[in-house]
């Protein structure tokens, strides 16, 4: 099996037609046709299906698309490491969506300063995405929200709780506290890609707490900015709320472990020293979150 002939089967499968594809890369439609042929029988099986101008994979082929797609792309990675000098290591980290980008930035100039010779590329994704991609090999770490204790590759990183984001002129903004029930239909903004959704929702679901919601969103800046414009309250975690008064719920209970995780392929130095570099970046940017905590108010008025 040759790299051309993966590179020649994905063409078709993009294009649909062997005929653009041999434009494209350059080639005659023969020499393309002729090598898909050759990768077809040492496979054993039809990668591609369909007439003139509408080939599809067949049920195996879309298998083997995703696959050779893989393949073309680390290789690809591959010279690009190469060229940038062997003095240089690139390291895939994937993260999720709702880690604030002010940490991902700190923890990237953190590490930049004490690992000049790592290049750090990021990739957001969903826990399953990365699960997924972290045990296939397309990413060196993930950066997860999950708690994995016990597991030789895991380590965790911080927790925090979940708390109540609303205006600072909102009446529950003066609170010290807030009970579920009491944001029993009010008007709420629901954050669908939060990794605790469902335990969350089963709490408010126990408490007899039916919420009003207003706007869905996978989001945060809009789901803040919604709570900014009245329309309604969110729940968060603390360090994802900026600008906006965040309330302890104090018969919630949910916190969030933050967490790295390793595949087997890179060593324990440079486990140490990534997980330490962001355990310092969460750290700082917390203390630095511009949001009006309880803690804030109460040193006010002392």
């Amino acid at each position: 099996m040759k790299l051309q002939q993966l590179r020649y089967f994905c063409a078709v499968i993009q294009t649909r037609s062997v005929t653009v594809a041999a434009r494209q890369l350059g080639v005659s439609q023969p020499a393309l046709s002729t090598a898909l042929k050759a990768l077809e029988e040492e496979l054993g099986g039809a990668l591609i299906q369909g007439g003139r101008g509408d080939m599809r994979p067949t049920t195996q082929g879309e298998s083997f698309h995703a696959k050779a797609l893989r393949i073309l792309k680390d290789c690809e990675t591959a010279k690009i490491e190469f060229k940038r000098g062997q003095g240089r290591r690139l390291v895939k980290l994937g993260v999720l969506s709702t880690i604030p980008m002010r940490s991902l930035i700190a923890f990237q100039q953190r590490l930049a300063r004490s690992l000049p010779d790592i290049e750090l590329a990021m990739r957001e994704g969903s826990t399953h995405e990365l699960i997924g991609a972290l045990a296939e090999g397309r990413i060196d770490a993930s950066v997860m929200a999950l708690n994995m204790a016990g597991n030789s590759g895991w380590v965790p990183i911080s927790n925090e709780a979940l708390v109540l984001a609303c205006r600072s002129d909102d009446p529950l903004a003066a609170a010290a506290s807030v009970e579920v029930k009491q944001l029993n239909s009010r008007a709420f903004i629901q954050r669908s890609h939060c990794e605790l959704s469902h335990e969350g929702y089963s709490i408010l679901d126990a408490r007899g707490v039916r919420m009003n919601v207003v706007l869905r969103t996978n989001q945060d800046q809009r789901a803040m900015e919604a709570v900014q414009a009245m329309m309604g309250v969110t729940i968060a975690p603390l360090s994802l709320i900026a600008g906006l008064a965040a309330v302890p719920l104090e018969d919630f209970g949910l916190t969030r472990t933050l967490g790295i995780r390793f595949s087997k392929r890179v060593a324990q130095p440079l486990r140490d020293d990534m997980a330490a570099a962001l355990t310092t970046a969460i750290a700082e940017t917390l203390i630095v979150t511009p949001s009006i905590s309880v803690s804030h108010r109460e040193a006010g008025a002392r």
